[in-house]
């Protein structure tokens, strides 16, 4: 299953905006170019269990996302034209969801 471009890059200001208040070091957010996933760099070690823990906690506040997408202006974004919050959330509410009942391992 792919991505739409919209969700992805949604998905990746919003993240980006919440993933830096809750850890530190890190270094990027990224989609990959597949739209299958993103890449997570942070400096430092950091377990699989603390990175869940963080991106559990960012998921939740995407999932239910009610202001503005930030840094979506022509002068912030080269793309700023391409985004969709609803499948943003939906994406993000799908994740939270099958994490809870599946665990991390059916992802």
């Amino acid at each position: 299953e792919f991505m739409t471009r919209g969700a992805i890059h949604t998905l990746e200001h919003l993240m980006a905006e919440y993933i830096r208040d809750e850890m530190e070091g890190v270094i990027d957010l990224s989609p990959m170019g597949c739209r299958t996933g993103f890449y997570f760099t942070v400096c430092g070690y950091r377990t699989e269990e603390e990175i869940a823990t963080y991106l559990m906690n960012v998921l939740k506040k995407v999932a239910v996302w009610d202001k503005p997408i930030p840094a979506t202006t022509e002068e912030e974004c080269g793309n700023y034209k391409d985004h969709n919050l609803e499948d943003a959330k939906a994406y993000a509410q799908k994740w939270v969801d099958g994490i809870t009942q599946k665990g991390w391992n059916a992802f």
